[in-house]
């Protein structure tokens, strides 16, 4: 079987846009915001900025120097100004969240709760021990960069005066996870000291190993 992070160095590296396509994009998505004379004044911009040895062609040869140095052009970029840069919660903002199949369906509050819980450990210890199956997309099933599932479990951000900072723990030693409930915080232990998820039943009492601490 392939390991969660087998096919990385499949992926292709991220390609950049012509400076041509960019501002075709960018004219397309302003026309049905503006009126004819304001068109007319931001396509006479774009030209300019796209004229030969304009701005436009500096930064396209300085951005496609950049993606020459790396395999993802917009990775970090892209974790500044959508995440760390912007002080909001991204479990809400970002439209991050995790979906699960209840193999036990109840209306009590905490046997939900804890099917839940025992489910994404499910997939934790799966990224943990990279058995987590690789993903394609496409029609031409293009391997997917599988790495930033490390960053959602042990992973937090750190607030910073400019921009935040994710920090990183060792995920195979955690083995708890943090309930709020009513303003207040618990740990519950959800792995045993063999890294083996508690029981739905034993998550939603508490019993056995799982305790609940303030």
């Amino acid at each position: 079987d392939e390991s969660t992070y087998s096919l990385y160095d499949q992926i292709p590296p991220l390609p950049v846009p012509t400076l041509e396509d960019t501002a075709r994009r960018y004219l397309d998505s302003v026309a049905p915001l503006v009126d004819a004379e304001t068109y007319g004044q931001v396509e006479a911009a774009m030209n300019a900025f796209t004229a030969p040895n304009g701005l436009g062609q500096r930064l396209q040869t300085a951005l496609e120097e950049r993606a020459a140095r790396s395999d993802n052009w917009l990775s970090e970029w892209w974790d500044d100004v959508a995440y760390l840069a912007v002080p909001e919660p991204v479990l809400i903002n970002s439209n991050w969240g995790i979906w699960c199949d209840p193999r036990q369906p109840t209306d009590d509050p905490a046997m939900r709760a804890a099917e839940i819980t025992a489910r994404t450990i499910d997939y934790y210890i799966e990224i943990v021990n990279e058995t987590l199956p690789p993903e394609r997309a496409g029609k031409a099933q293009t391997p997917q960069d599988m790495t930033l599932c490390k960053r959602m479990f042990a992973t937090t951000r750190v607030p910073g005066a400019v921009k935040d900072e994710l920090v990183h723990y060792d995920a195979a030693a955690a083995r708890h996870v943090l309930v709020i409930r009513r303003n207040q915080i618990f740990t519950l232990q959800v792995l045993d000291d063999a890294g083996r998820c508690m029981s739905v039943a034993e998550l939603a009492t508490g019993s056995s190993k799982s305790r609940w601490a303030c």
